[in-house]
């Protein structure tokens, strides 16, 4: 059957062809909804019209659908046009453009490349082909007919397998081998388009003698796809499919057409992929992977295997022909010539840059050490960017990941903390792996760094007896963990963050915070040496060229610094003004590479509170000093509780703001953090968090009353306060996951409403009449909007499917407010009858530009008007953009 141009297939408008596919021809199609384009794999009539093959097809398709990899191309749904016989049944996919890696392997053997150069280019593409098996085969899903025709490489490197687990959705359950091998041969459908012996070709000995086949079926096809890419010939060659058929239960492969110089692990995977009997074959795709990266790094290499005082940078001992890889990988563009220099030369000029992210919202940045990457987390996402490639590139399996990102010495890797487990990714694109779970808290790591050893060092502020008390030092390859410094508790130490390693690999620098705001910066050592101070004043800090960076309120200083004998000298000297930075945390958005580049986020030009209509328009500005523990109307609507910095002390006191007046009168003053601040039902009182304890203090006057504390090994937030007064709602958050729970007035016990998901109870808010919560959780796996029963937390109800956090309640509890993924402000009408809840669908009202508050308050409210009350970035909520600041070759902008 043929399309003509212009063809409607539900909501599909067909573009062109795109020719045959082993399952059916298939065509482009722009999809008028979404306004994208896709491809159309149309069903075979004879097959369309079978219905129980149909629906044994609309089963399986539904599972495919649910595969979610960068290397694995989309199944979006099915799509039927026309009735009875004449009805029209299409496969919605992801549009891959590019070249198949048959055609790929063709043009690399007639260019007669260089066995350097086919390493080179062979070793990343098997590495991600690997990586989408993994992925598929954890989810149940058997390819079933890999090979190169189905391999698409897209132009800056990204690998694509198409038609995942599309021939058991056609042919069905293959417990029966005979049933699978009889119609991968002999399908009319199949049989017409000519793949008959591309098919047999990758064929496993099982499958080719009719036997039951599993996952390792897609590895002997693995294996047999590698080994066409290496050698450029088919494992098995014949003229007929009996041939072919005939050599793959029989013979040996010819080993001899291997490059002479393929790395001795290729060789023993190949091998291990390629044994005709299945058990003795490679178990799992995730093992093919490892012996691929264990490939690509270097003898030396090797985590362990050198102390880390004879470790050697991480440039120098990359093999030549990685360096080609890294090219094959990425297609060339003009700003990439221009941004990316290579390492500080005499002949480099000083050059800067700025680069816009890809979410508005304060990042966290970092560089990698070879100053070829970029990354930041912003709105909770993982972006990377090569310095030489035109766009940002959001890692998959990052969502809810939070700061320090964390770049491994040879710049493949990044580790970044999510939720209360430290994971790392490649920054090809795969999903992250977990270095150790429930290993620290939520949101408590300030700062990290990763040696040649494979050595993380992070710093931590936690109040578990295993994490407090200093940097801790975690294995990436195996999670164990151990501490490294103790803080001095006697002297006011609270914590010890941001550490850096120095050239040698053992010693680092890190920054000592006290109670009452002030740092210094002090030198460890992994053997145990005690640390030495060798400058004050500072917050976060880094090393490079030299040089030891760091911060001051918003702006950037160096001083000279010798790694050898951990001596700072000379005065500081300026770098750049207007660095982004979080007071509360002292934590400042840069990051320093060894080759020289130098990024950091650009400060906000201005943040505060302001009052938003419905459509986001600023009805009025709340003149406030950066705050960072969030801000609270009072039921009446008339003043502001607002936990705002003290720069002196890089600390949080509450404020109480008059809204008519202006007039500002402080509520704390201790030299710690009161953060979450919440009004009483009549508006005399607040109460708000205070360390690992929670305290109450009347507005007019009077000392603070402790009310309740949070057990050891959390941390927790007040988030509401019920109306009859007899409850606060807080949260509690461990490793062990998020708890939501009611703290009871005057006696302080604190009941569990709602059990660990990781995130329960993040911004939890009250209605009006006090009879049910509104809150986040991650229980379904992203992070939702619920409503539940309060004070019993019996019944529940799910607002969201797809994202949704910090909810408010309207003043008259008719709507719900909350933040879709997009960052949209939604409301969303709510109607409770009894216990019987009922939510109808969100209406986006405006995406406002939300300041950064790390997750310790409240960033937006709602009065009895119905305005939102914001902490926002910039003078217009709806086109604030922030940017980052690249210097390539950034000492010369301090020598000159």
């Amino acid at each position: 059957m043929s399309l003509a141009q212009g063809t409607r297939i539900g909501a599909y408008e067909v573009v062109g062809s795109l020719g045959a596919g082993g399952m059916g021809e298939v065509y482009r199609a722009h999809d008028t909804s979404l306004r994208r384009d896709v491809a159309l794999k149309i069903l075979p009539e004879a097959f369309a019209n079978d219905p129980e093959r149909r629906a044994r097809f609309e089963r399986e398709a539904h599972v495919l659908a649910s595969l979610n990899h960068p290397n694995i191309a989309q199944v979006y749904g099915l799509e039927k046009a026309g009735e009875g016989s004449a009805a029209i049944r299409a496969l919605v996919m992801e549009l891959v453009e590019g070249q198949t890696l048959e055609e790929l392997i063709r043009a690399r053997f007639e260019l007669r490349t260089s066995n350097v150069e086919l390493l080179g280019w062979a070793l990343p593409i098997a590495r991600q082909i690997a990586d989408a098996l993994e992925c598929a085969h954890e989810t149940g899903v058997i390819h079933r007919d890999l090979k190169p025709a189905n391999i698409k490489v897209r132009g800056d490197g990204t690998v694509k397998v198409l038609d995942f687990g599309l021939a058991k959705a056609m042919m069905g359950d293959a417990n029966s081998g005979a049933t699978t091998s009889a119609m991968t041969l002999t399908s009319p459908a199949q049989t017409q388009h000519g793949v008959i012996l591309g098919t047999a070709a990758y064929m496993s000995p099982e499958q080719a003698r009719g036997q039951p086949v599993d996952k390792r079926a897609d590895l002997w096809a693995f294996g047999v796809v590698f080994f066409e890419m290496l050698t450029g010939r088919p494992l098995f060659p014949g003229e007929t499919v009996t041939d072919v058929l005939a050599a793959v239960v029989t013979r040996e492969p010819d080993w001899t057409a291997l490059p002479a110089d393929t790395p001795a692990a290729i060789r023993r995977l190949l091998r291990r992929c390629l044994d005709r009997d299945p058990s003795r074959r490679l178990r799992d795709a995730a093992d093919a992977r490892l012996d691929i990266e264990e490939a690509v790094r270097p003898p030396d290499d090797h985590a362990g295997e050198a102390s880390p005082a004879t470790i050697r940078p991480a440039a120098s001992r990359r093999w030549p022909w990685l360096v080609v890889a890294a090219g094959a990988l990425v297609v060339g563009a003009t700003v990439g010539a221009l941004m990316f220099a290579g390492p500080d030369t005499a002949d480099a000029p000083f050059r800067s840059l700025n680069l816009t992210i890809p979410e508005a919202s304060a990042p966290t940045v970092a560089i990698s050490p070879d100053g070829r990457w970029v990354a930041v987390v912003s709105d909770r996402k993982i972006f990377v960017k090569g310095m030489d490639q035109p766009a940002w590139r959001e890692l998959p399996g990052t969502a809810g990941a939070a700061h320090p990102l964390i770049f491994s010495p040879d710049s493949r890797l990044l580790a970044f903390p999510l939720g209360s487990s430290i994971r790392k990714i490649d920054l090809v694109g795969s999903r992250p792996q977990t270095i150790c779970d429930r290993c620290i808290q939520p949101n408590s790591l300030r700062g990290g760094s990763w040696n040649q050893a494979d050595v993380l060092l992070l710093g931590a502020t936690a109040d578990d007896a295993k994490l407090v008390g200093g940097l801790l030092r975690i294995s990436a390859a195996d999670g164990a963990m151990e501490r490294v410094t103790t803080q001095d508790t006697a002297r006011g130490e609270n914590s010890h963050r941001y550490p850096t390693f120095l050239p040698d690999g053992r010693q680092f620098v890190f920054t000592v915070r006290r109670d009452n705001g002030e740092h210094e910066i002090r030198v460890g050592d992994l053997a145990g040496a005690p640390p030495r101070t060798v400058a004050s004043g500072f917050s976060k800090t880094a090393y490079a060229d030299g040089y030891l960076l760091f911060a001051r309120d918003e702006t950037l200083l160096a001083v000279r610094f010798d790694p050898t004998t951990g001596q700072a000298s000379g005065d500081p000297v300026k770098v750049s003004e207007h660095v982004s930075q979080n007071l509360g945390t002292a934590h400042v958005s840069f990051g320093v590479s060894g080759e020289g580049t130098l990024v950091f986020g650009a400060a906000a030009a201005t943040k505060g509170y302001g009052f938003f209509d419905r459509h986001g328009r600023k009805l009025a500005d709340v003149t406030t000093r950066a705050g960072d523990g969030g801000g609270r109307l009072s039921s009446d609507g008339g003043r502001a509780a607002i936990a705002e910095i003290d720069p002196e002390k890089s600390s949080t006191d509450i404020y109480i703001i008059d809204l008519a007046s202006g007039a500002r009168s402080r509520l704390t003053s201790s030299p710690s953090w009161e953060q979450s601040p919440v009004w009483s039902p009549d508006a005399k009182r607040i109460a708000y968090r205070l360390g690992g304890a929670i305290y109450v203090q009347e507005i007019d006057g009077g000392k603070p009353q402790k009310v309740g504390d949070f057990v050891a090994g959390s941390i927790g937030f007040v988030h509401d306060w019920s109306p009859d007064g007899k409850y606060l709602l807080v949260t509690r958050s461990s490793i062990a996951g998020g708890e939501l729970a009611r703290l009871s007035l005057p006696d302080g016990r604190i009941e569990v409403i709602a059990p660990g998901h990781g995130q329960e109870g993040s911004n939890a808010r009250l209605s009006a009449d006090g009879r049910w919560v509104a809150y986040m959780s991650a229980e379904t796996g992203s992070t939702e909007v619920h409503i539940r029963s309060f004070p019993d937390g019996r019944v529940t109800h799910r607002v969201t499917t797809a994202g949704g956090e910090a909810p408010v309640w309207s003043r008259d509890g008719k709507e719900l407010f909350y933040r879709d993924a997009e960052g949209w402000v939604v409301a969303c009408a709510v109607r409770i009858s009894g216990s019987a809840i009922d939510t109808r669908p969100p209406e986006r009202l405006f995406k406002p530009t939300i300041a950064n508050t790390w997750g310790t308050g409240y960033q937006h409210d709602v009065d009895e008007r119905g305005r939102f009350f914001i902490y926002r970035v910039g003078d217009d909520v709806a086109s604030f953009a922030n940017t980052l600041t690249v210097m390539l070759n950034w000492t010369k902008a301090i020598k000159r």
